[in-house]
């Protein structure tokens, strides 16, 4: 194994950490594809393929601990397992976090097999079209490459075709930059012809910036972070634990009604403000989740305010779930969303119905269902106006195919996430999580509002731009928000045609690349 390529790939993983939040470097998003492409191209000289799986998992691992360490603290406290067994499945999760990254060293060695004399070229375009259909692959906390340049205003507006165009775009920016800089020396002529993709991409990106957002009014939000410590099972039965979290709901209310400058059109509660409980009568009182006095808090807050109020509940109705809840004043009706996208040993025990024993290894796990409304709540403001939004409660905000199946009706005019991520006692958590939704409203072409339990609180408009700057962590906090909205909107490239024009394109790259054919490349990197 060449111990260099190691250096590069630490390298690598240390500057796509620096390309996300709370850095949110765009160059360091590219130098660490850039580096990438390097390891590739030196693997191709001498392929192996336990060489293939070391650099994968080495990779994996460097970016484990550089960005998601945050991970052990998740398994340690949803799960409820010891901390030599968290650890164990933290290691197993570093090692093997980013294991699409050994598609394309195999994709290599394939074609060092059965095509020996591929063209440095060509073998750039197939890496280009082998990283980018790498995408498709689920991850746990799913990143993009895209990722690494969302917080970037200028460079980030192609996400309006969707995360994987924001990912070639990076990718293409990165081969283009490594071989017109860092591959080798080349002339002023040269350098120039190889960054003519930067500049096709550079100019589409401030084309896509003229683009004007329209607005025709105006709500004003009250957003609630009530900083409510993370539950466990055990605390379900401290009655002293739930009356708090009842009197903080109601306080808090109350006093975003009374300082408010402006009549709230919509009051928002984060995940798990009242944890364990509901406002949904059950038959089966054994496993009811049902509250009248989360109930009557309220109903009460909604008289009283005279506002639309959606929050957050556990409902039991032969099965619980986890919902999205929308009391409007003018109405008697509890209307509710519940989550469909559940977090895997948080929320439900995959294959516990064929391995039960695992129930009893991670006892701290919920035994959730998912619901299947995709349908969009409708209020009106003090001022009259209709208006239309979805919700995505928690890490649903992280799967873009997902927003986009719920975003699409052109009814839909911003998209509201509530989450908990207490679980996790990480601002870097926090911030990674809020930086997705960033690249969900540039896609959707819809503002969206981020509210969490104990922080990281955002809103973003349609280019990603935040509206609400920073706001504090980890205390309780209210936050007024006066969002422009559409009465109805243009649907984005990426709402109008998904992401399978962009995939179609990266797979033509791929095939374009493997049926070419020219010189070796040396041990050097260099053509031959």
């Amino acid at each position: 194994m060449n111990r260099y390529n190691l250096l590069y790939l630490l390298l690598s993983s240390l500057f796509l950490s620096l390309s996300l939040e709370p850095v949110g470097s765009a160059l360091c998003g590219i130098l660490s594809i850039a580096l990438l492409f390097h390891v590739f191209l030196k693997f191709y000289s001498s392929p192996k393929l336990s060489y293939a799986f070391l650099y994968t998992a080495w990779y994996s691992f460097f970016l484990s601990v550089s960005t998601f360490y945050w991970v052990y603290w998740g398994i340690l406290n949803i799960t409820g397992l010891s901390g030599i067994s968290a650890g164990l499945l933290f290691l197993l999760f570093a090692l093997t976090s980013f294991y699409k990254l050994i598609i394309p060293f195999i994709v290599l060695l394939l074609i060092k097999k059965y095509k020996k004399d591929a063209k440095l070229n060509d073998l750039i375009l197939l890496l280009i079209g082998t990283l980018s259909l790498t995408e498709l692959c689920p991850m746990i906390f799913p990143l993009y490459f895209g990722d690494l340049l969302r917080n970037n205003l200028i460079l980030r507006q192609i996400a309006v075709f969707g995360v994987e165009a924001l990912s070639l775009s990076l990718i293409i920016l990165s081969a283009s930059i490594y071989l017109g800089f860092l591959h080798r020396k080349n002339s002023l002529k040269s350098i120039l012809l190889k960054l003519i993709p930067c500049s096709v991409i550079l100019t589409l990106n401030l084309v896509l910036l003229t683009k004007e957002i329209p607005t025709d009014f105006e709500i004003n939000m009250g957003l609630i972070q009530t900083n409510t410590e993370y539950s466990k099972k055990l605390d379900r039965e401290d009655s002293k634990y739930l009356t708090h979290a009842l009197q903080t709901f109601y306080q808090l209310g109350m006093e975003a009604y009374l300082s408010s400058e402006q009549p709230i059109d919509l009051l928002v509660f984060p995940e798990s403000a009242v944890p364990f409980l509901g406002t949904l009568k059950s038959e089966n009182q054994r496993s009811s989740t049902y509250s009248s006095s989360f109930e009557e808090v309220v109903i009460n807050l909604a008289k009283n305010l005279k506002s639309n109020i959606l929050f957050n509940e556990i409902i039991s109705d032969g099965n619980t779930q986890n919902s999205a809840t929308l009391k409007r004043f003018d109405s008697e009706v509890f209307e509710r969303r519940p989550k469909q996208i559940l977090l895997p040993f948080g929320e439900y025990i995959p294959f516990e119905s064929s391995l039960p024993f695992l129930r009893n290894i991670f006892k701290e796990t919920s035994n959730h269902k998912p619901g299947s409304d995709n349908s969009y709540f409708t209020a009106k403001s003090k001022s009259n106006e209709t208006f239309h939004f979805q919700t995505l409660i928690c890490y649903e905000i992280l799967n873009s195919n997902f927003v986009r199946e719920k975003s699409y009706d052109p009814n839909i005019q911003f998209l509201l996430n509530l989450t908990n991520d207490s679980w996790f006692l990480s601002e870097r958590e926090s911030n990674l999580h809020a930086g997705a939704g960033r690249l969900r409203a540039i896609e959707t072409g819809l503002p969206l509002v981020r509210l969490a339990v104990t922080g990281t609180t955002k809103g973003f408009d349609p280019w990603g731009r935040d509206l609400l700057g920073e706001l504090p962590s980890n205390q309780k906090l209210i936050a007024f928000l006066h969002l422009p909205l559409q009465v109805k909107k243009e649907p984005t490239p990426f709402l109008r045609f998904g992401p399978w024009p962009l995939r179609s394109f990266a797979i033509f790259m791929l095939i374009f690349g493997f049926l070419r054919s020219g010189r070796q490349i040396s041990s050097d990197g260099n053509e031959k």
